[in-house]
């Protein structure tokens, strides 16, 4: 009976640190609190697990993107518009899509300076919240291969 407490109190541990020390880049763990960043390249999928005794799997795919924002080569003082960005996500064995735009306007003279127009970059999803950190900027190469966003990924 003692064992069997002890073995299933050490068990999250040792899968945590299994994937602290074996896991690939694909596997991050998820902290109880606080968030992460995850950077994903259109088509990649990521595992991450929450540490604690309930720990979660929560795998989600960067599917797809609609690019509407101008290359900066093309406006000759202001380049922006909007970007669409489609994500599967499941957690444990309950699925869902995530649909995050962000919209903004980059100014040439300053290009560090970015001014969002409309923020629809986060949302709530499956006891997760889910902001869109960061996202390629558009050089008109419609190779969508070239894509990577950032998300910042934490529990509720």
């Amino acid at each position: 009976m003692i064992v069997m407490r002890t073995l299933r109190r050490l068990l999250p541990i040792a899968g945590f640190l299994a994937l602290l020390c074996c896991g690939n880049e694909d596997t991050m763990v998820l902290p109880t609190s606080g968030s992460t960043t995850v950077d994903l390249r259109l088509g990649q999928e990521k595992t991450l697990t929450t540490a604690g005794e309930s720990s979660k799997v929560i795998k989600i795919k960067f599917r797809d993107l609609r690019e509407g924002r101008c290359a900066e080569q093309n406006c000759p003082s202001c380049y922006g518009g909007y970007v669409h960005t489609y994500f599967d996500i499941s957690v444990n064995n309950a699925q869902d899509s995530l649909h995050l735009t962000r919209i903004s306007c980059v100014k040439v003279e300053n290009p560090n300076f970015e001014q969002p127009v409309a923020l629809v970059d986060r949302a709530e999803v499956l006891g997760l919240r889910i902001g869109l950190a960061r996202i390629t900027d558009y050089t008109g190469n419609n190779d969508k291969k070239n894509y990577s966003v950032q998300l910042l990924i934490s529990t509720l």
